[in-house]
């Protein structure tokens, strides 16, 4: 920690300043310098306001052992949480083999309605030819009735006039 050369609350923080610069030119890491900026900015401010100097000493957590109680809680919590994990694994297999075999079914669902869809056309187009060489043979001319909308579809065959 940086101690000050004087009593100076200035040439403190000015060291700790530099303290926070050599860290973050050893480490790349720019955090200490924007920490230092943000106390001084701070406590600059609450001087201004009247206030007291603020200090905040950082101590790290005491760690302490487990009791054998927390160990067991802890371990009981491990342990439904890998039932959970492996049970929310399991559910989204299963619901991705289900959309598969959806996927599946209807690939070949299409598969077949495309087939059905071209023999359709082709006996549709047989059976035009056939109809169109029937009707040149006796001399027959096709009309639709297009005035009622309800007879939409409905061909008039009628004789050729000679």
């Amino acid at each position: 920690m940086a101690e000050p050369l004087t009593n100076n609350p200035d040439d403190y923080e000015d060291a700790k300043m530099h303290e926070a610069a050599l860290v973050a030119m050893e480490t790349g890491n720019m955090t200490p310098i924007i920490k230092q900026e943000l106390r001084c900015l701070i406590q600059s401010r609450r001087l201004a306001e009247g206030k007291s100097e603020l200090y905040v000493d950082f101590v790290p957590p005491v760690m302490t052992e487990l009791t054998p109680e927390e160990l067991l809680k802890k371990e009981n919590r491990r342990e439904q949480n890998r039932i959970a994990s492996r049970k929310f694994r399991r559910k989204q297999a299963f619901s991705i083999n289900k959309f598969k075999k959806r996927i599946q079914r209807l690939k070949s669902e299409n598969t077949r309605l495309s087939s059905e869809l071209s023999s359709l056309v082709e006996e549709t187009n047989s059976l035009q030819g056939k109809l169109q060489s029937d009707l040149e043979e006796c001399g027959c001319a096709i009309s639709t009735v297009a005035s009622d909308p309800q007879s939409a579809g409905v061909y008039i065959i009628s004789k050729r006039a000679v």
